[in-house]
């Protein structure tokens, strides 16, 4: 008697199991349209789904038009609060059906990735006519309530650099969407050219570190004649895109330019950097991209790195985003003069990666500025010391319950779990008052 209790038991809970594997789906199809909603398996999500979302090119007009945004949800339960991740940009690679962002980790949250409009295979049109912090916020609107008829309870919205941005201009232009928000390393210009990032630079090149970067880079242009065919090699064998730059040398001077905020924003640590300079020599002579000949010494070899920098420039993903910075968000510039000596023209404006003409407004950028300084609530925001982009960083009320963090040694990729345990108690205790 009691073996076949246990067998109906687990028969029972097998056909249960069964029928609410894809609970979801019938809801989401009703939504968003059966063509829209596609499953699959995750091991670490009870669902997931790959759905395409109507959405309005421009959300005060309907008659432009629509587009299909691509959002990637990943469900635990309805009970659960609800992530709304703002990308920046498009939906990237290494986000995959296993992937949990930290603070749905942390938060045992459902997790809803949201791709920006005009990135990927969210593109309205080919102008950017809408690509506005105001109309990707009515995105994150819309997807907001759509997926509020399955998730009645608490919202949070987070996102990085870019999408951190993204996530602060969500909270401005639709403050009651959601009960918390995270920012991380969120840059936040306040011009068309911010010169913050350039002070941050001229700064650390009084660093050991920064002079060692600030010598090298004067080396690679002081060698240029002799390293550039060897970039050039690089360039083309990596398939880039040198649009809308034909001249090999301008495109070099570019990546040299760049080459300490890359330094600084991505690993500020010299041993880390030549280690990565070797072992990338290495592969690139494994593979035939380069001989041992084309580079005698380590100063030589640093021509590698430029490739990293010059990445942003030549990938027409990156497009949009360049056009974004310099028709609202603001964004950096070079100082030129500490290498004019040695630059084939006079300045090096970033503008031209939009590969358009653009007028820059700064209305947003006022407006959100005034907000945060003032209104902003419920809101955390992330940096690290080392981070260029934190010379750019908001400023919120002392007097509010935000909360701003900067980690003294991190850079741009800087997380909750790098804080010290006393500020993840803090942040977490904060996050989880406002989603009790």
């Amino acid at each position: 008697m009691k073996t076949k209790n246990i067998l109906i038991t687990f028969l029972l809970l097998f056909f249960w199991v069964h029928a609410t594997s894809q609970s979801l789906l019938p809801k989401l199809q009703q939504i968003f349209g059966t063509e829209n909603v596609v499953s699959a398996n995750s091991s670490v999500f009870n669902e997931y789904y790959y759905i395409n979302v109507k959405q309005p090119v421009d959300h005060t007009d309907t008659n432009k038009g629509y587009f299909y945004q691509r959002i990637f949800l990943g469900h635990n339960n309805t009970q659960s609060p609800t992530l709304l991740e703002t990308s920046g940009y498009q939906i990237p690679p290494f986000v995959t059906i296993d992937t949990k962002l930290e603070l749905t980790e942390l938060l045992n949250a459902n997790q809803v990735y949201v791709e920006h409009r005009y990135f990927g295979k969210s593109v309205p049109d080919a102008t950017n006519a809408y690509l506005t912090c105001k109309q990707a916020s009515g995105d994150y609107h819309n997807i907001r309530q759509l997926l509020g008829k399955i998730y009645p309870n608490k919202w949070l919205s987070s996102g990085t650099s870019k999408g951190g941005y993204a996530t602060l201009a969500y909270k401005y232009y639709y403050p009651d969407d959601v009960n918390a928000s995270f920012a991380y390393v969120a840059p936040f210009p306040l011009e068309k050219e911010d010169k913050r990032p350039e002070t941050f630079l001229e700064e650390k090149r009084k660093t050991e570190v920064g002079k060692r970067i600030f010598e090298y880079q004067l080396y690679l242009l002081k060698n240029k004649k002799e390293l550039m065919p060897v970039f050039d090699k690089m360039v083309k064998a990596a398939g880039m895109n040198t649009k809308p730059l034909t001249d090999t040398e301008i495109l070099y001077d570019y990546a040299v330019l760049e080459m300490d905020f890359t330094f600084w924003q991505n690993d500020p640590s010299i041993q880390n950097f030549e280690r990565y300079i070797n072992e990338s020599y290495d592969y690139l002579v494994k593979e035939g991209f380069v001989t041992p000949i084309e580079l005698n010494n380590f100063e030589d070899k640093i021509v590698i790195y430029l490739l990293d920098c010059v990445h942003g420039f030549t990938d027409p993903n990156y497009t949009p985003h360049y056009y974004q910075a310099f028709s609202e968000m603001g964004y950096y510039g070079y100082n030129e003069k500490p290498f004019e000596k040695y630059l084939k023209q006079k300045d090096y404006p970033l503008e031209i990666f939009a590969q358009k003409t653009v007028t820059y407004n700064s209305d947003n950028a006022k407006a959100i500025k005034i907000f945060t300084e003032t209104t902003i609530d419920k809101m955390i925001f992330i940096y690290g010391a080392n981070d260029p982009w934190t010379a750019t960083s908001v400023t919120v009320p002392p007097k509010s319950d935000n909360l701003l963090l900067v980690h003294p040694t991190a850079n741009h990729s800087v997380e909750i779990g790098d804080f010290s345990a006393k500020e993840k108690e803090k942040i977490m205790e904060r996050l989880n008052f406002w989603l009790k």
